[in-house]
């Protein structure tokens, strides 16, 4: 063991110490305050610049919500069901609405009712004095006060069935005559349209109460 006693001549070891030429640079409470403030305002402009783009995207995002709902309103109009249903007129099946043509009514043959008159001369004679007869056995010997002439319709059996003034002495004397007693009514042989065939006569009652029935 070897130790410097012993051994004069050996050097000691040299030994680290700090560096005392190291010096600690002490800030002025000035230039403190002016960094801390500095410090302060950057961390404000920060949080101010942070809030500006928060806002900013928030105002995008409410803008682009805005759009989308504009342009729903827009491409998808609300419609009122019962104002649609009012216009839109029911669907309705046109063969079940088309009314069937009506048919044509069945064509029926003209038939002429009107009976003629009779035309047969014996026939004619016979209803003349059969007139005669029954004219003349009611005539009272009313008299007339100017010779009286009608025109009076006569069924095939004789049955007085009208009768018409001719002249102006007929219509004054109508009542001193039996032909208004006479006549049948209802006789289908009276009227435009006999149903029945008729002849026809001139009955003249004169000023002199004679009775005259000729042939028309």
């Amino acid at each position: 063991m070897y130790s410097n006693q012993e051994n004069p001549s050996h050097k000691p070891l040299d030994t680290h110490t700090p560096d005392s030429t190291v010096k600690t640079v002490e800030l002025s409470p000035a230039l403190k305050n002016a960094s801390i403030a500095a410090l302060v305002a950057v961390l404000a402009i920060t949080a101010v610049s942070s809030l500006i783009v928060g806002a900013s995207n928030t105002a995008t995002s409410d803008t682009d919500g805005t759009e989308e709902v504009a342009s729903g309103s827009a491409t998808q109009p609300t419609t009122n069901p019962l104002r649609d249903t009012e216009a839109t007129p029911a669907t309705t099946n046109p063969a079940l609405n088309v009314a069937p043509a009506p048919s044509p009514p069945p064509v029926v043959p003209e038939v002429n009712n009107t009976a003629e008159a009779i035309g047969n001369p014996g026939k004619l004679a016979d209803l003349n004095r059969q007139l005669y007869d029954t004219v003349n056995n009611a005539w009272q010997v009313t008299p007339v006060d100017a010779d009286s002439t009608y025109r009076v319709r006569v069924t095939e059996n004789g049955q007085i069935a009208e009768y018409e003034p001719t002249n102006q002495a007929a219509n004054r004397n109508i009542q001193n005559t039996p032909l208004p007693n006479l006549v049948v009514a209802n006789s289908p042989a009276a009227g435009e349209s006999p149903s029945v065939p008729y002849a026809e006569f001139e009955v003249i009652f004169n000023a002199d109460n004679t009775l005259q029935v000729n042939n028309r």
